[in-house]
């Protein structure tokens, strides 16, 4: 059981966090969020969106300072 927590709480975020370039904090809270608004179907789909949200601020980001620069 302990080896369960520590896995889903610290190693997995950390892990899918590093591959989606995404810091653990955001996807401990992106499948809390999900979980809460949606269930179970939320807490799957919220990193994949939060992946998603990240890398269109960044296009965002480097677009404006592309125009501006």
């Amino acid at each position: 059981m302990g080896v369960q927590v520590l896995e889903g709480n610290l190693v997995t975020p950390l892990i899918t966090g590093h591959m989606l370039w995404l810091r653990a904090f955001t996807v401990i809270v992106s499948v809390a969020i999900g979980a809460t608004l949606l269930g179970i179907l939320g807490a799957f789909l919220a990193v994949p969106a939060a992946a998603c949200l990240n890398r269109a601020w960044g296009f965002m980001r480097e677009r404006r300072t592309a125009a501006t620069g």
